[in-house]
């Protein structure tokens, strides 16, 4: 668990700071920055589960292409 060892609270403070995961070393850097979209604090900056759909079907097919 990413942040298995802090309680709810901890959590959310270090994500109200800014504190975010650092990039798996398996994780391909496409979709890390599509997490990180997704942590934006703006709602307005993060994307709809419909653009989040879309944007991980044309990664995964990118992936699969390689």
């Amino acid at each position: 668990m990413p942040y298995g060892r802090l309680k709810n609270t901890e959590v959310v403070e270090r994500v109200q700071k800014g504190m975010i995961l650092e990039k798996p070393k398996a994780c391909y850097k496409e979709v890390y920055d599509i997490m990180r979209k997704c942590w934006s604090h703006l709602p307005e900056n993060r994307p709809s589960f419909r653009v989040l759909k879309e944007q991980l079907i044309s990664v995964s097919q990118g992936i699969l292409v390689d």
